[in-house]
């Protein structure tokens, strides 16, 4: 019969524990998700299920535990723990209300790096930060509300961060163009305070994650907008960048980025300090003393400039009149443009045109690159692992000077390079008479040829990049091969525009994202079961004391 007795209060001091737990579960897990769904109620069942087990085994337990003599001083701790227990939740709830936090982390990895704060912290153009999630994107959202909101509690209320699900707001999503692996935008505000989705004015986060580093740059980005000014030259016979000109595409690419355009007559106009860099896109007439003393007073400020140069044509190529006229003129030996060039930059513009049976598309005039050079503007991607093959058409080389010639702070880049089985054509009009029946000459030139340059002065800080052809970048060819990249990359090199609108790449350990699961597991071992393990003791010890 003792036996028995001690094995039913084993079993009910068992299930008033489980009970109790439970209870508290319940309690817990309907203040962090706010809402009674099933695992509240669950909960609440096996915790009435276990007390009410409790009281129906040993219902003398209840009574004693109201008026025996323990029952005070196990009160006074029960009321303690509880007022503790209440203080506790209170405070997390008002810290949870007001975004408070605290980064104990060692490498403050849940803080701003030290260069984006100054960048958010210095911003003078407030911005809005819309990220899409739909109902299925719910762990998603809450690994990255964090770095959200660093951005908006650092900013002085400049950024915002506006979450929408876009199955709600249907009509948002698709004013952001959101698509799928597309969820996150930066603009700027209207007068109204709404986000800025006028044409070109989002900056798309392509990644299907919301990064520290996105968001900075997106954010730099947009504080830029407007204040990189690129020139294009006219007056000479220069390709048309205009609106449906035959270059009319690079120009349009510059202004989808924020850089403001336009065009300038050198015959006319001094070049304006604010410029950014001026591009002269293949003169049909040579550059007057003039003309090339405006391009000399603008780079000798530290101007950035861009020369496309085609071979010396002649007008009337398709009659065998002996001294037709030449169409372009654009760099002869004695022009004014190119002794500035030799002499200020250590680079000529040969007379020639590049025949390459080692490396083409279609016929040896057509050039595909042989090599590339290092240099940044050759990089197919951002990370420089593979090198660009741009498409050059009838074009002419460069010769640089050597460390004798050129001035001492004058840098030369080769970045396009023929194979050695180049050859230089001088017989311009024979070239044009019959290209495919051209017979090499003694004075033609031997390869390999430079058919682009950078340059780049340390004193001055002036940039220049040379290329030997323009028909590289018209609307029609643009696009095809690395030509599209070569031009971006040429300008981002000249107007340093990457540089001046992204940060630094992180260097210290990835944040810490926790999926929704494990983060569930962490609170309830934490405001569960070490709780829970203190609370058996308890009552272990007070039953122990009980019983004597």
């Amino acid at each position: 019969m003792r036996g028995i007795t001690l094995e039913r209060r084993l079993i009910a001091h068992i299930a008033s524990g489980i009970g109790a737990l439970a209870i508290i579960a319940a309690l817990l897990i309907f203040l962090v998700d706010r809402q009674i769904d099933a695992a509240v109620f669950i909960s609440l069942l096996i915790g009435v299920l276990g007390l009410g087990l409790w009281l129906a085994l040993l219902p003398d337990d209840l009574r004693h535990l109201i008026s025996g003599r323990q029952a005070v001083y196990g009160g006074n701790s029960i009321l303690i723990s509880v007022l503790f227990a209440g203080i506790v939740l209170i405070l997390m709830t008002l810290a949870g209300a007001s975004n408070i936090a605290a980064d104990l982390t060692q490498y403050r990895t849940y803080s701003l790096r030290p260069d984006v704060e100054v960048l958010v912290k210095s911003m003078t153009q407030p911005a809005i930060v819309t990220v899409f999630y739909n109902s299925s994107q719910l762990a998603q959202q809450q690994s990255e509300s964090p770095i959200l909101h660093l951005f908006s509690d650092n900013s002085n209320g400049l950024v915002h961060v506006s979450v929408v699900d876009p199955d709600q707001q249907p009509v948002v999503a698709r004013s952001f163009g959101v698509t799928q692996g597309v969820h996150a935008f930066v603009t700027g505000v209207n007068s109204d305070g709404t986000a800025d989705t006028g044409t070109g004015k989002i900056i798309t986060l392509t990644n299907d994650y919301v990064g520290e580093q996105q968001i900075a740059d997106a954010l730099l980005l947009l504080q830029v907008r407007g204040k990189f000014k690129v020139l294009f030259a006219t007056g000479d016979g220069e390709l048309n960048t205009e609106s449906g000109g035959d270059a009319a595409q690079i120009r349009a690419g510059l202004g989808t980025v924020g850089m403001q355009t336009g065009i300038i007559d050198l015959s006319k106009d001094d070049i304006p300090a604010d410029t950014t860099a001026l591009v002269i896109i293949s003169p049909v007439h040579d550059l007057t003393v003039e003309e090339t003393n405006r391009v000399s007073l603008y780079m000798g400020n530290g101007g950035r400039l861009m020369l496309m140069a085609q071979p010396l044509f002649y007008e009337d190529y398709k009659t065998s009149v002996p001294n037709a006229p030449l169409k372009y003129t654009f760099l002869q030996d004695s022009s004014p443009m190119t002794r500035y060039l030799w002499d200020n930059w250590g680079l000529r513009a040969q007379n020639d045109i590049v025949y390459d049976p080692g490396s083409y598309v279609d016929s040896p005039y057509n050039l595909l690159t042989a090599k590339a050079s290092g240099h940044p503007i050759m990089a197919k991607d951002q990370a420089g692992r593979s090198r660009l093959q741009a498409l050059l058409f009838l074009a002419r080389s460069w010769q640089l000077a050597d460390s004798t010639q050129k001035p001492a702070e004058v840098l030369l880049y080769p970045l396009i390079e023929t194979t050695d089985k180049a050859f230089g054509a001088t017989d311009i009009r024979a070239v044009q008479l019959k290209s495919d029946a051209y017979q090499r000459l003694p004075q033609d030139l031997s390869g390999p040829f430079t058919m682009a340059v950078a340059a780049q002065n340390t004193k001055s800080q002036a940039r220049i990049v040379v290329i030997g052809d323009s028909q590289w970048a018209t609307n029609d060819v643009v696009l095809h091969y690395g030509n599209a990249i070569l031009w971006s990359n040429m300008m981002n090199w000249l107007t340093q525009f990457d540089e001046k609108t992204s940060v630094s790449p992180t260097v210290k350990p990835l944040p810490l994202i926790t999926d929704t699961n494990t983060l569930n597991g962490v609170i309830v071992l934490t405001m569960v079961v070490m709780p829970g393990i203190v609370l058996i003791v308890g009552l272990l010890v007070w039953r122990d004391r009980a019983r004597r």
